[in-house]
């Protein structure tokens, strides 16, 4: 389970106050892909590479769960955030290959 409760790291042009959400992500570490569930409705789903680059961007899942396809990326970390319509969470996540 992910729970986090701060600032908004990533965008930093949009700081604003984030409620602390629940969401399971796994394999980590994945492959060729990574699911996502959470309690409340994914809104948006968005990762990003070591270098704070966006690599993968869904803005309209509004599903309770979602699979990011891996397939294309390298090997590394990535941070991924899931935007629910009770906040967000930034939780680290493996691709290896």
């Amino acid at each position: 389970n992910v729970k986090f409760l701060g600032k908004d790291a990533i965008n930093v042009t949009s700081v604003k106050e984030i409620e602390a959400i629940s969401a399971r992500i796994y394999p980590n570490p994945a492959n060729d892909a990574v699911h996502v569930d959470a309690e409340n409705i994914i809104k948006g789903i968005e990762v990003f590479n070591a270098l704070g680059q966006k690599v993968y961007s869904n803005p309209s899942v509004n599903e309770f769960s979602y699979t990011v396809p891996t397939h294309h990326f390298t090997s590394g970390l990535y941070i991924i955030r899931i935007q629910t319509e009770n906040g967000a969470a930034l939780e680290k996540m493996n691709v290896a290959r």
